[in-house]
């Protein structure tokens, strides 16, 4: 379907293609046809029709487990 699980079983990625700009919306299709809108101001300015683009989602606890894992990283190095 377009879903690709990562290692993480809590983090997935949507390939895309961005087809257009309309209004304040781009208009992105994914590699099996769906077609969403996207508000501008949330990509970036470089971003032009045809360029591919990848969707990420990630909940909360993932986000914090990375941070910890940062950190601890940090500790071990200022430790060592």
């Amino acid at each position: 379907m377009g879903l690709k699980k990562q290692k993480n079983n809590e983090k997935y990625k949507i390939e895309a293609t961005l087809e257009s700009f309309k209004e304040r919306n781009a208009v992105i299709k994914t590699q099996d046809g769906q077609t969403f809108k996207w508000p501008i101001k949330y990509l970036p300015e470089d971003l032009n029709p045809g360029d591919k683009v990848t969707l990420k989602i990630e909940n909360e606890k993932l986000d914090k487990d990375k941070e910890y894992q940062v950190m601890r990283k940090l500790l071990e190095e200022m430790i060592n």
